[in-house]
C-alpha cells in the first residue's frame, strides 16, 4: 500500500512537469492541492541527515540533522565552521517556497531511489533524505553514491532556501544527561565544571533520566560544548563525565519540553551587585 502511494507521488511529479508550460496561476493552484502536509511545529516535513554509527551514543545524540524543514515553515540547519565545529541556524519559509523545493526533491527522482546500506560492513556513515507528504513518510538511506549527486545538491539548496537566518541559542532550555567515565586523559582536552552552576553532573547522572535545564545561561554554556562535535570530558572533583544536551525542535531525538517546570534543575543565583558588596 505504501509502495503504491509512492508511485502515485512519482506520477504526480511527472504530471507537474508536463503542466509546467501551462498558465502559472493554474500551476500554483495545482501545487497547493497536490503538496499538503501537517503544519504543526514538531512535524518533520523534509530532512537531510547523516549518522556515523561508529560514534558513541552520547555523541550521536548531540549531533544535529544537517537540514530540516518543519511543518510550520521553520528551517533549521547546521553550518560547519573553520575550526571543525558547527553553528546551528534557523529561518522561516512560506508555503510557496516549501512547495517549490518539494517539487525539486521529487523531480530529482526521490520516489524512485532505493536504499543502499547493505553488504557494506566497512562503511558506517549513513546518509539519509526524508520526505513526509500526505502522512506517508519515506526515508532513503545510503552509504553514498546518490543519483546525480542529489544528497549534496539538496543539502546545499536546503541550507540556502532563505537568505535571512539567525543563530540558534537555546534560551528556552534543553534536556541534559550525564554519563560518568571510568577515566580520562589528564594531558588531553577536558573542561572543569563551573563552580557557580548550582547542580553537579553527578546529580544528573544519578537521576537516571534527562533533566530539564531552564536557566538560559547554563543552557547556552552546555549548547556551546556540544557544538564542538567532540567528546569533551567535563571534570568535577576528579570525576569526569560526558554529556548530552538536546533542545526540543532542534536536536535529533529530543523529548518535548516539560509542561511543568517544578522539577527543573536549579538556576543560577544572581551575581552580587556593587550595593550588595558594600553591605
Amino acid at each position: 500500500m505504501r509502495k503504491t502511494s509512492w508511485l502515485i507521488l512519482l506520477f504526480v511529479a511527472i504530471w507537474l512537469n508536463a503542466c509546467g508550460s501551462g498558465d502559472s496561476n493554474n500551476t500554483n493552484e495545482q501545487q497547493q492541492r497536490l503538496f499538503e502536509w501537517d503544519h504543526s511545529s514538531d512535524f518533520v516535513l523534509f530532512q537531510v541527515d547523516v549518522i556515523d554509527e561508529n560514534l558513541p551514543e552520547p555523541i550521536i545524540a548531540n549531533t544535529i540533522p544537517l537540514c530540516t524543514i518543519y511543518g510550520d515553515g521553520r528551517l533549521v540547519f547546521t553550518n560547519p565552521t573553520a575550526d571543525n565545529e558547527i553553528e546551528v541556524l534557523e529561518s522561516r519559509l512560506n508555503d510557496a517556497d516549501i512547495r517549490s523545493f518539494i517539487e525539486q526533491v521529487i523531480g530529482r527522482g526521490f520516489y524512485s531511489w532505493e536504499d543502499d546500506v547493505f553488504n557494506n560492513s566497512d562503511l558506517n556513515r549513513i546518509e539519509s533524505i526524508s520526505l513526509n507528504l500526505y502522512a506517508q513518510p519515506r526515508t532513503v538511506e545510503r552509504y553514498g553514491d546518490w543519483p546525480n549527486n542529489s544528497f549534496e545538491i539538496l543539502l546545499e539548496d536546503c541550507r540556502n532556501l532563505s537568505p535571512q537566518r539567525a543563530l540558534v541559542i537555546p534560551f528556552n532550555g534543553g534536556w541534559l544527561r550525564a554519563y560518568p567515565l571510568e577515566s580520562y586523559d589528564r594531558t588531553g582536552e577536558y573542561l572543569e565544571w563551573p563552580r557557580r552552576i548550582p547542580f553537579t553532573l553527578e546529580d544528573v547522572a544519578n537521576s537516571g533520566s534527562p533533566q530539564w535545564v531552564s536557566d538560559p545561561t547554563i543552557a547556552a554554556y552546555l549548547w556551546n560544548i556540544i557544538l564542538t562535535q567532540r567528546p569533551i570530558p567535563i571534570v568535577i572533583r576528579d570525576q569526569a563525565f560526558l554529556i548530552t544536551f538536546q533542545v526540543p525542535g532542534i536536536s535529533r531525538t529530543s523529548p518535548p519540553p516539560p509542561t511543568d517546570l517544578t522539577n527543573a534543575l536549579p538556576t543560577l543565583a544572581p551575581l552580587p551587585t556593587e550595593e550588595d558588596e558594600d553591605n
